[in-house]
């Protein structure tokens, strides 16, 4: 709005100025009806006084012929200039009053596209904000599709997992190493065990040769024996222990795997049931 006011007191003070010239124009020179009057009043003067001189009748018609014809041609003269003064105060009025239109006409279209930018650039920063939220929601998606995936291919191996359980409980030999009471496992049950387990788990004792190197046959044993889940009651005639010899047996073997101590065999069970 402050363009406006500029463009408003511009065009005010050219109209003004225009109007001051024509005035000063008619203060400082006569108008037709004092030319008449002053063209008049020198014709009879001049006639009166070449009349005192002279004889009546025929020196005051020479005379006043003398001297009505420059007066009469002065007249004129001041008429003429005036004509063309007043005409060119009026093509300059007429010209400032259309040069204030244009002004303005440009100060509105100057103002309206100002706005008009300004829409534009709030719709723009609009459409920027809501572009910024959109690729946030879409990288949102993407993250819960990826975590949707990852829990699918998790239940499906879980699933899978539990399938291959189930179908290992059936196997005679798993019976026999749950229930030994007298019966001792020979070389061959402990290979015929090792095979379901890395069968079913996919390599359970390369993994866990890979994982800790130092493990003994009887440390991959006894977490054979844990992986099947076998009762430490039940374990130690197979390992021809002891249970407290088997409890000690599991917290130094959780410490060869990991590195780690434990207070009791239960982090190992639960360690080689989740590897």
């Amino acid at each position: 709005m402050s363009k406006i006011n500029i463009y408003s007191f511009l065009c005010l003070f050219l109209f003004i100025g225009t109007y001051a010239d024509e005035r000063k124009w008619d203060m400082f020179h006569p108008s037709g009806d004092n030319v008449i009057q002053l063209s008049a009043s020198t014709v009879a003067v001049s006639g009166i006084e070449e009349a005192d001189d002279k004889p009546p009748q025929t020196s005051f018609l020479r005379l006043s012929t003398m001297h009505v014809n420059p007066d009469e041609e002065r007249f004129h003269h001041y008429g003429r200039q005036y004509s063309v003064l007043v005409k060119k105060n009026r093509q300059n009025f007429v010209w400032g009053l259309i040069m204030t239109i244009v002004v303005l006409i440009f100060a509105m279209i100057v103002v309206k596209v100002s706005l008009i930018n300004r829409r534009l650039n709030h719709i723009h920063v609009k459409y920027i904000e809501r572009h910024q939220r959109l690729r946030e929601w879409l990288k949102e998606l993407k993250k819960c599709e990826r975590r949707a995936r990852k829990r699918l291919r998790e239940i499906e191996e879980q699933m899978k997992r539990q399938q291959m359980e189930n179908e290992v409980v059936y196997e005679p030999i798993l019976s026999k190493f749950h229930h030994s009471g007298e019966w001792r496992p020979t070389e061959e049950d402990w290979k015929a065990l090792a095979q379901i387990i890395d069968k079913t788990y996919n390599g359970f004792t390369y993994r866990l040769k890979v994982t800790a190197p130092s493990l003994e046959e009887r440390d991959i044993r006894a977490c054979l024996l844990l992986k099947i889940g076998v009762r430490r009651k039940n374990m130690a005639p197979l390992l021809f222990m002891t249970e407290s010899g088997v409890s000690m047996h599991h917290v130094r073997l959780y410490r060869k795997i990991t590195g780690q101590k434990i207070k009791s065999s239960i982090s190992l069970r639960d360690f080689i049931r989740d590897f």
